[in-house]
């Protein structure tokens, strides 16, 4: 016995002469009718989850809004108390080491064999040398960034009761950088210029009016 073909309860023509509103091409392919419950269970859970997903949203969206309103104070009362602590610890760091000097230093873009060789050896006695590389938890390192006074390094900095401030000897060493190994001459050449440097540095904190 052959086997009857399906045919379409609906044509093409009959889904042209629906009312628009009815919206049958979202439901219809070319010539009929989904062929299984499958695909309309799968369209029905689609739209479920759809549905689902906005209800949710509609949901949360106010008590997120809220979270938000609350929390705002709350960080802003953490950020003053914060901005606040640092600015006390600065006061204090300031008057407890006013009127020292460092020099701040780093191994990196071939700085070590001359600083280590060349430099350190005819620092002043009352300059104390920071490798920064090795002090990220230095109290010196932590004022400097807090007050934002960092420079190209090499540089000297100098602590004072009302600020900190610094003075860059890149380009005055930059040119002894590839004479990393030990010599005399050199040195006496870097003492002249470091010399000069921290006493222009030392006039200019001195010509200062306190801030």
């Amino acid at each position: 016995m052959a086997k009857r073909s399906r045919e379409p309860l609906l044509n093409r023509t009959d889904i042209e002469t629906f009312p628009d509103n009815f919206c049958a091409h979202r439901f219809f392919s070319a010539n009929k009718w989904p062929q299984s419950s499958v695909y309309q269970l799968s369209i029905c859970r689609g739209i479920m989850t759809s549905l689902l997903q906005k209800l949710l949203f509609a949901l949360f969206l106010p008590l997120i809004a809220v979270l938000v309103i609350l929390l705002i104070p709350v960080l802003l009362v953490v950020a003053l108390v914060s901005r606040t602590r640092d600015r006390m610890w600065m006061r204090r760091f300031r008057r407890e080491n006013d009127g020292r000097k460092f020099f701040i230093w780093s191994r990196r873009r071939g700085w070590a064999s001359l600083i280590e060789n060349n430099v350190l050896p005819v620092l002043e006695s009352d300059i104390e040398p920071i490798l920064i590389d090795k002090s990220r938890g230095n109290d010196l390192v932590r004022a400097l960034w807090l007050s934002g006074k960092t420079a190209a390094r090499p540089y000297f900095v100098i602590v004072c009761e009302n600020e900190i401030r610094t003075m860059s000897v890149n380009e005055c060493l930059t040119r002894f950088r590839t004479r990393g190994a030990v010599d005399q001459s050199v040195q006496e050449e870097v003492r002249e210029i470091l010399a000069a440097e921290i006493a222009d540095l030392v006039v200019f904190n001195s010509e200062q009016p306190d801030s």
